[in-house]
């Protein structure tokens, strides 16, 4: 399914270049050359944090979502993986048929020969999938299959036929048509779209290279198409509902002119439509659609259901995505919500906001946390966690047995990361850091605020002596080490407390210990212009100012095989066996930024905006 969504492709394919950050701090400097061949001199592309789902389709008893750069499969609408393209292809649209998952996306903008380079994926399960590549000078917009034929349609005119996928046949009906979907029903394709003189245009074909095409005159927006028990349905703003039974002759069925329908979709025979009712509301409702026969409809307000976009019908269930009313973020939530009717619906918060931004790995899972929660077994394949991440932990931490996390003024923990327990600890500020050492958890956040704790459930709260925000804490040499901006903090029991030494009025977010050092990475802001910093101590109260070889913030650490490796902006990965000499490893010219990094199962993984492994070590 297909809604227009020019405003959402931009939103997520504008990234802001933001002007590279300056200066650097003194120290044992490092090379920029790598000392030969490194497994952190290669990373893999294992998740890309897009927050727009841009199309759905059913087939062989799994939902295949995409959202730009991932694959999104599921069995039941609920519980879903995320699987990685491996191309830099930006996938626009997916379809189902003939036993195949057919999905289309770009890569980049048009080439010196004013050509865009496009990406076909074929898959007959969803999980793995082959990948050719086409040129077309045409903005491309949707996919249909079957009978052995792909067809694509476009702006200018544009279908393009090919029997493999490879072999493209261009068809150009008229370069005043602007295509926007494509389905497949009763043995014929049908395109709809729009002509340069604000009517509508309606396309059909047997065979995807012979089309006849009527033209209707209507000033409401089309928005979807969808084929079942022998009827074509074209929904639209302004109430808009249009029936045929060939694609050819069409008749209108309109509503209500206050609802605007994004969505149509067919299943367990009933015709079922989403969108909203225009009101003078400050949020406008949402609505539904049930008919049989696509000419008698019964529409009714659906509140608990936050989606209304991407409408599928699979596994006995209709499934749409979307947010909550009144969310006034960019790009905001995603939820997913199903139901057996169209009535009765039920919704569940998918993922969020942004990126992960913190992750721990244990008892063979690595677990991220931030705006959704994600684990995996190997940091190939990703699954997403059905809890809403926006009220549960931001940091975490693996010990015991369990994973344990803060978020607010709430302890979370989990033996396998699906099932949680939390509790309230009752303070007023929120807690951002977590670590466990001789035998006791510690968080640290807000004001300056500590906690501890020998259960996971009992925690006493600790005079700091400060009003800090202190962001990250770590433990090593036999002491507990507590940062925030420029202060850190040490303490031998977690309760008597200490001011160390910075040296610095950097802003501190990260820290780890290893090998008898600690480092702990930030960035100085007051600086113009900013720039990343590294410092390092063996006692925790006295600390050295190190040239991280980077401009770029830095955000967290963590030590594992007798390496230091910091993450930062701009993609930024440096590395260190001493804490005194850094490496650049890995950087990239967009502002993608990294929140923390884990080493486990052989690898690093860097969590962010995106999620990147290592070559194993």
């Amino acid at each position: 399914m297909k809604i227009q969504r020019e405003v959402r492709l931009l939103g997520i394919i504008l990234v802001i270049l933001l002007t590279a950050c300056g200066g650097g701090g003194g120290g044992d400097g490092g090379s920029n050359t790598p000392p030969g061949p490194n497994p952190l001199d290669t990373w893999h592309l294992r998740l890309s944090s897009q927050q727009y789902l841009t199309s759905i389709a059913y087939g062989n008893g799994l939902f295949v979502a995409i959202d730009g750069t991932n694959f999104l499969t599921s069995s039941d609408g609920v519980s879903w993986t995320i699987r990685i393209s491996g191309t830099s292809a930006f996938l626009t649209d997916i379809t189902y048929g003939d036993g195949i998952f057919i999905a289309m996306g770009y890569e980049g903008t048009a080439e010196e020969n004013g050509k865009y380079t496009y990406s076909i994926f074929a898959s007959p399960d969803g999980i793995t999938w082959s990948h050719s590549t086409f040129e077309d000078a045409n903005w491309l917009r949707a996919i249909a299959y079957r009978n052995g034929v792909f067809v694509i349609v476009g702006y200018n005119g544009t279908i393009l036929t090919s029997p493999d996928g490879v072999s493209w046949t261009t068809v150009i009906i008229d370069a005043s048509y602007y295509l926007d979907n494509v389905t497949y029903g009763n043995g014929i394709f049908v395109a709809i779209g729009w002509t340069a003189g604000n009517g509508h245009i309606i396309l059909s074909s047997p065979d995807g290279i012979a089309w006849s095409q009527k033209t209707l005159i209507d000033t409401s927006n089309w928005r979807d198409i969808a084929y079942g028990n022998g009827i074509f349905i074209i929904v639209g703003d302004k109430g808009t509902i249009m029936t045929s039974s060939d694609g050819i002759h069409w008749t209108s069925r309109n509503a209500d002119p206050q609802y605007d329908f994004f969505e149509v979709a067919y299943g367990n025979e009933t015709f079922l439509i989403t969108g909203l009712m225009q009101t003078n509301m400050l949020v406008d409702p949402r609505i539904s659609g049930t008919s049989t026969d696509g000419i008698n409809w019964t529409f009714s307000f659906i509140p608990e259901a936050f989606g209304s976009s991407l409408l599928t019908y699979g596994n006995g269930i209709f499934l749409a995505f979307g947010a909550p009313p009144g969310i006034g973020h960019a790009p905001p939530p995603t939820y997913v919500s199903t139901s057996t009717d169209g009535k009765s619906w039920t919704s569940k918060y998918l993922f969020g906001y942004g990126g992960i931004l913190d992750i721990s790995y244990g008892n063979g899972l690595f677990l991220g946390v931030g705006n959704k929660i994600v684990t995996s077994t190997d940091g190939v394949t990703w699954t997403i966690v059905g809890q809403d991440s926006r009220n549960g932990p931001v940091r975490i931490v693996y010990a015991e047995g369990h994973f344990v996390g803060v978020g607010g003024s709430f302890i979370f923990s989990s033996a396998d990361g699906i099932s949680w327990s939390i509790t309230d600890t009752g303070i007023s500020s929120s807690l951002d850091g977590i670590t466990f050492g001789n035998g006791m958890y510690l968080a640290v956040g807000e004001n300056g605020t500590i906690l501890t704790s020998v259960d996971r459930i009992n925690w006493i709260q600790r005079n700091s002596g400060t009003d800090a925000f202190l962001r990250n804490v770590t433990y090593g040499k036999g002491m507990f080490i507590a940062i925030g901006g420029d202060v850190v903090l040490l303490s031998r029991d977690g309760i008597d407390w200490k001011e160390g030494n910075l040296g610095s009025s950097a802003d501190i977010h990260g820290i780890s210990y290893g090998d008898g050092i600690f480092v702990a990475v930030g960035c100085n802001f007051s600086a113009d212009p900013i720039y990343g910093v590294i410092v390092t101590s063996s006692d925790g109260q006295h600390w050295i100012t190190r040239n991280p070889n980077t401009s770029e913030c830095l955000n967290g650490v963590t030590f594992a095989e007798g390496k230091f490796v910091a993450v930062g902006w701009y993609g930024t990965i440096v590395s260190s066996t001493n804490g005194k000499s850094w490496t650049l490893r890995y950087s990239e010219p967009f502002f993608y930024i990294f929140e923390d990094i884990v080493f486990g199962n052989r690898s690093f993984i860097a969590v962010g905006d995106k999620i990147l492994q290592s070559d194993p070590l």
